[in-house]
């Protein structure tokens, strides 16, 4: 972290008081400044406490609008083009229920310093202009249609059932007038009718000023420098006109909950199936850290893992109440305490609350037993994911208790306190029974609670869709042919007023940092294959399977087990998820003895601390162990994190797990009903269906891709079930030769990623694996052996081939559009044009880039991204939470044809800007020894040397206009002429027809239209056929 200025009072004692200095977790030192002039708070993220009492939004489109330019700045796009240029990818913010917190992360210090002071210009000196209200907040457009990227995004949001779950319950729990219950990203009724720019204004003078503002500052830099830079801005505050007087925010007392809450709140959706159920409790004040630590543990107690009491109660039945149950905790100034229940089946929706409540009640009163040692493990498991998230992402952890120091701390003694879990992890371990079964009495017990059932609803979904057409067909009414026009005329204003661009001179000041001085974390490679060389330490030569192993400075141990599947037949690739969703919660027989799921869980819990299994390298996007996307889905990952000292116990672990396993049909049963109700979940997801839609217009039926889809896994699982009634030997006798097939040790890679010195220090290192393959078959040769799988581009089906290739699904839960285009490209990670491709598509992309002024910035879609996957040999454009899908196509078309046809000049600024920013994102993805071992492992599957990173920033940093305009013809014209495209569109049923007509018009289809999916339950989605 930061780097202590040694003669701090000698030369910044006259305008900083040195609050206190406080061991994060023992490891690293955190230093909390206050200004003596301006009052501004500085830890060595940046947060500004904020409250609404309303639902007009007011604190979420200032997070929007304070990017649209600043009094010394006052050109749209500034911050951001500037950010990129400065070895970082734009700036971001977010506004959560009490505060907004704009964050900026740069590649290295240099760039930090020259982008601090314009970022805190836009923060405390916005323009605020009606343009940018106009465009960036809520618009009429010249069609009589509400848009705007802060209303498109609330669309996108406002009744998905999550979100409508997390409103009502705040709403229930919070009774009025608190601001905790409001809906600080603006309900669409109010950001319509009474939000306007005024209110803005007058919101950011009250909350946006030096002393309500915090500074939160991680990484490698010099508080000198640092200092200095903020000196010289606090300047510019001071000389600033005085402000009224300041009246500390979230200081009114929080009103009590008068009385139990009960309600049933409606959700659109297109098939009534499953729900939600919360219940919530008012826990302690915020400042009692060990009480809210104390619950947050007992909620991970009673619900994680499928031996924990609620788990058990709810999700490990044959009819499961839901697909899972959670807790957490909101920490306002008087936290929340919910328990959250996913997938409830509308039938079983009111029996939670009562089963729910005895089964905490019996708890309670010792009628059910309570496991100590369990909650002890989880204690002690807990303090070293801590140590571990402070070597793999220290920022984040710490600058979230910074925030909450911010906003409710105050004493040096809590402060203290928020940055040393670990010690109250370990006070805690030491609590009787008693301790903790007060606590479930104290707060679940006698006291008052809000029940909220949000249940889905076809009536609902029909009535909205109706009303909504009623409302703009009487708002274009109201309007007339006059007024539709002066909309038009507004917003077009607005929008010219917008693009003016700021003056070269003041982009180009900003000098571009030299991405060679960015230190890369050093991992060692070595292996029994692969031409990388043995390692002095362990003799990799004498482990019988292909071993990877990188040499890193870590306190941990990360082991992988990868398995080749790909020559499974199809029957048995089905099975794939349901494989990687039984393998944890399996009895495993040990030396002859049969040991339960139960205890396999429990005493695993004593050694693993994290433990996971993938199809393929993990994606955001996937649930229940069925994969949405990801790379290398042809491999199949089990992976174990895990204290250096319990390395032999790691190594047992992954082999019991792989060859011991004994797959039970009751237990299949449990794991497929859960798997079943997630992907209810799924289906209302309009990214999540467009991504399937694409998945199976390109992959051959041999893939991963293929055989794991949702859709088809949902009829994969239905049947399962029933064969699980009438012939389960059948079943487990399938499982049993698939695990035969994938762990055959010619099959196997072992990855492991640890500190080989500290290790060596245990036990000989080859020692647990000589015995590993516990089967009688010959060592294979090593010379032999490949890590590296079949790719997906050789899954993707010939665009001839294809019978679908531009499809359209409605789902009525969903109000905004999602589009996905998909088109062929580079499948090598090392043809010399990726460098070119990647920048010219960033150059597109970035932030303040053509598309973000085009698409965001007029409102069309909230979000837009192209990016290249040489793995699966396409290149893909996606136009997520559109408000008007066709035109932000139309754009994103316009915008490609234009720069490919030389209509419109490529910008040397813009180039600047992609590369630096492009650079960011590429050494972020290796900023911490987990994300660098990571990248080494992908190295092996991408057949690219460890260096490949630092060799691609410097082909990335020579990209010149001429490389844009030869790749762009080359790549991206597909885009625009669809001939070799993939095309899939998910939006609202209403929308269906308007937008298939419209794409007719565009002519994007040589005339031809989308192909309408009827719906998700039957057809070639679903099918389990080999077409």
């Amino acid at each position: 972290m930061a780097l202590i200025a040694n003669n701090f009072e000698e030369k910044y004692g006259n305008y900083f008081d040195k609050v206190a200095t406080v061991q994060a977790e023992g490891v690293i030192s955190v230093t909390k400044y206050r200004s003596k002039r301006t009052g501004l708070t500085i830890f060595i993220p940046m947060t500004a406490p904020t409250e609404a009492h309303d639902d007009d939004g007011l604190p979420h489109t200032l997070e929007h609008l304070i990017f649209l330019g600043s009094e010394l700045y006052p050109y749209k796009g500034v911050l951001d083009l500037v950010a990129n240029r400065c070895l970082a990818s734009g700036t971001n913010a977010w506004t959560d229920i009490d505060h907004t917190c704009y964050t900026m992360t740069t590649a290295g210090a240099e760039g930090f310093l020259q982008l601090l002071p314009i970022y805190l210009d836009h923060i405390l000196f916005p323009v605020l202009s009606d343009a940018g209200f106009t465009t960036e907040v809520h618009h009429i457009n010249g069609d009589g249609e509400n848009a705007g990227v802060v209303y498109c995004e609330m669309q996108g949001r406002e009744n998905v059932d999550d979100c409508v779950a997390h409103t009502f319950s705040l709403r229930a729990i919070y009774p009025e007038p608190s601001g905790y219950r409001c809906v600080t990203g603006g309900i669409m009724k109010n950001l319509r009718e009474s939000t306007d720019n005024e209110k803005v204004k007058n919101y950011h003078s009250i909350f946006y000023r030096s002393e309500n503002l915090g500074l939160a500052i991680a990484g490698q830099i010099d508080v000198c420098e640092l200092l200095d830079t903020i000196l010289k801005f606090e300047e510019r505050i001071i000389s600033s006109p005085p402000k009224p007087e300041f009246i500390r925010p979230w200081q009114t007392q929080v009103p009590e909950l008068p009385e139990t809450v009960e309600q049933t709140v409606l959700f659109p959706c297109d098939e009534e199936t499953n729900g939600i159920a919360v219940l919530a409790w008012r826990g302690p004040n915020c400042k009692e850290i060990e009480k809210i630590e104390a619950l947050e543990m007992l909620g991970e107690y009673l619900c994680d893992t499928s031996i924990a009491p609620l788990h058990k109660e709810f999700v490990e039945q044959d009819e499961p109440y839901c697909s899972g149950v959670s807790n957490s905790i909101i920490t306002n100034s008087e936290v929340c305490i919910y328990f959250w229940f996913q997938d409830v089946p509308v039938s079983k929706l009111e029996l939670v609350k009562e089963k729910l409540l005895s089964t905490l009640r019996e708890i309670a009163i010792g009628k059910r037993s309570f496991d100590l040692k369990r909650l002890q493990t989880l204690l002690y498991n807990q303090s070293i994911i801590t140590l571990r998230s402070m070597e793999s992402s220290p920022q984040g952890i710490i600058t979230t208790q910074l925030i909450l120091d911010f906003l409710y701390g105050g004493e040096t003694e809590a402060f203290e306190k928020s940055l040393n879990h670990i010690s109250i992890y370990r006070e805690l371990m030491t609590k009787s029974t008693k301790f903790w079964l007060d606590l479930i009495t104290e707060y679940y017990i006698d006291t008052k609670f809000a029940l909220t059932i949000v249940k889905p609803s076809i009536e609902h979904m029909q009535m909205m869709s109706q009303k909504e057409e009623e409302r703009i067909a009487k708002q274009r009414e109201i309007l007339g042919e006059t007024g539709l026009k002066a909309k038009l005329e507004k917003l077009q204003g607005a929008t010219k007023q917008n693009e003016i661009p700021p003056p070269r001179d003041m982009i180009n000041s900003i000098p571009v940092p030299d991405v060679n001085k960015i230190n890369h974390i050093l991992v060692r490679q070595s292996s029994n294959h692969m031409g990388k060389g043995n390692n002095n330490i362990l003799p990799l030569d004498k482990i019988p399977v292909c071993f990877l192993l990188d040499d890193c400075k870590s306190n941990f141990i990360h082991l992988s087990a990868i398995l080749n599947t790909s020559s499974l037949p199809y029957n048995l690739r089905l099975y794939l998820p349901i494989f990687c969703g039984i393998i944890f919660e399996s009895p495993i027989l040990r030396d002859g003895v049969l040991i339960s799921h139960e205890s396999v869980i429990s005493q695993m819990l004593e050694d693993v601390f994290r433990s996971n299994i993938d199809v393929g390298f993990p994606s955001s996007f996937r649930s229940c162990c069925i994969p949405v996307s990801g790379t290398y889905l042809q491999t199949l990952q089990i992976s174990l994190t895990l204290e250096t000292k319990r390395y032999k116990k790691g190594v047992q672990w992954l082999r019991e797990l792989l060859y011991f396993t004994q797959f039970k049909p009751d237990r299949l049963k449990i794991v497929a009903n859960r798997m079943l109700n997630s992907i209810s979940n799924l289906k209302r997801q309009g990214e999540t269906i467009n991504r399937c839609i694409l998945t199976d217009m390109s992959y051959d039926t041999d893939s991963n891709n293929f055989a794991c889809n949702v859709l088809r896994q949902q009829t994969f699982l239905s049947l399962l079930l029933l064969k699980l009634d009438s012939d389960p030997d059948e079943i487990v006798s399938d499982l049993n030769t698939l695990r035969a097939l994938i762990t055959d040790p010619e099959k196997i890679t072992i990855y492991m990623a640890a500190d080989v010195d500290k290790l060596s220090q245990i036990t000989r290192l080859e020692e647990p694996w000589l015995t590993f393959p516990p089967i009688s078959k010959a060592v294979p040769d090593h010379t032999k052996c490949s890590v590296c799988v079949k790719s997906a581009h050789e899954f993707i089906l010939p665009i001839n081939d294809c019978s679908r290739r531009k499809l359209i699904v409605g789902l009525g839960s969903v109000e905004s559009s999602y589009l996905i285009q998909s088109v062929p490209c580079i499948t090598n990670y090392e043809h010399p044009d990726l460098p070119a491709v990647m920048v010219l598509l960033q150059y597109f992309t970035q932030t303040e880039g053509p598309m973000w002024r085009q698409i965001r910035g007029l409102g069309l879609a909230y979000g837009f991204s192209m990016i290249v996957h040489p793995e699966n040999g396409m290149l893909n454009l996606n136009l997520y939470e559109c408000s008007h899908a066709t035109s932000a196509y139309k754009e994103a078309k316009k915008i490609l044809e234009n720069h490919i046809n030389g209509k419109e000049a490529w910008d040397t600024s813009l180039l600047d800007s992609a590369r630096s920013s492009l650079a960011f994102e590429i050494i972020s993805r290796e900023n911490t020894i987990p994300n660098a071992c990571e990248q080494s492992l992908l190295s092996y599957f991408r057949k690219v040397d460890l260096d490949y990173t630092k060799k691609f920033l410097e082909k990335v940093s020579n990209v010149s206009i001429d490389d844009l305009a030869r790749v762009a013809p080359q790549y991206v014209s597909k885009l625009v002429t669809a001939e070799e495209s993939r095309f899939a569109v998910c939006c609202h049923p209403s929308k269906v027809d308007e937008i298939i007509l419209a794409f007719k018009e565009l002519s994007v289809f040589l005339g031809q239209n989308l192909d309408s999916v009827p719906n998700l339950e039957e057809g070639f989605l679903c099918s389990l056929k080999k077409e």
